[in-house]
């Protein structure tokens, strides 16, 4: 008799265990939450670019040779 009764339990258990698991998998998450979601609204990448004046500036490919060129380097002063 106790065998039945556990037996009877065991495979009650193991059945809600199923129902529960199948009911979680079917839930889909919003993508802000999803673990899986490795990026939202992104750019293709793209190789740099710098506009010229003329067509023989934009021909030797130096940045520097651009008159719309501002080297960023060196000392700032911040108020």
């Amino acid at each position: 008799m106790k065998k039945n009764l556990l037996l009877i339990s065991l495979l009650l258990c193991s059945n809600s265990f199923n129902v529960f698991s199948k009911d979680y998998q079917s839930v889909t998450l919003p993508y802000w939450q999803d673990i899986q979601t490795v990026c939202v609204n992104r750019e293709e990448p793209r190789s740099a670019f710098m506009t010229y004046a003329d067509k023989t500036q934009a021909m030797t490919g130096k940045y520097e040779s651009s008159p719309y060129y501002k080297l960023l380097n060196g000392v700032w002063k911040f108020y």
